[in-house]
């Protein structure tokens, strides 16, 4: 039994939409694409920033772990004190 137009395989396409391309449309002009410089520039500036924030994580870890050696020392600390 042939297939009937509801039931085949392909769907239908409008007469309208049959030389239509809307991601065309859609997209407008081509995108603009950034140029070997800017890309360095971009990648350069990103580097720098990273290392910023490793460097100022480390600091704090260097304040807390000082911070923490000073606590453990005051509970070592078994010097009886006059009161």
């Amino acid at each position: 039994m042939p297939p009937s137009s509801s039931m085949s395989s392909r769907p239908v396409t409008c007469t309208k939409n049959a030389d239509t391309h809307p991601g065309l449309r859609a997209q407008g002009e081509k995108r603009k694409r950034r140029g070997k410089a800017k890309v360095l520039a971009e990648k350069k500036k990103a580097a720098e920033e990273k290392l910023a924030k490793q460097e100022k994580k480390e600091q704090r870890l260097k304040k807390v772990a000082e911070i923490e050696e000073k606590l453990l020392d005051e509970d070592n600390d078994v010097t009886p004190r006059p009161t």
